[in-house]
């Protein structure tokens, strides 16, 4: 994928254009009828530079509590080896929430 990243007002004026991988390995795992485990992870390194490279995963435990109602937690987990100034290399989010489907 081709990326093009302005930081433009973080500490210096920075305009970087970068080719990248994108490779991801994702599941559904379903222990019981009632419980799901989903989850999809990314790997995308720089093409001529392997050193620079980043992780974003998600994974979802869904668990249906009854016809229509699920309710589900989700974990997002990102890492950036080279970030843009004043980024952190980690991030991360929990979610918590209620599917109702109709």
């Amino acid at each position: 994928m081709y990326e093009y990243e302005n930081s433009i007002g973080v500490n210096n004026n920075v305009i970087q254009e970068d080719t990248r991988g994108d490779f991801y390995f994702s599941f559904i795992f379903k222990p019981k009828k009632s419980i799901a485990i989903a989850s999809t992870t990314y790997y995308q390194p720089v093409i001529n530079t392997l050193n620079d490279y980043r992780i974003s995963s998600e994974t979802s435990l869904i668990i249906n509590l009854f016809k229509n109602l699920d309710f589900t937690t989700t974990f997002s987990y990102q890492f950036d080896e080279l970030p843009v100034l004043g980024i952190p290399k980690e991030q991360y989010e929990l979610k918590n929430g209620i599917t109702y489907t109709f």
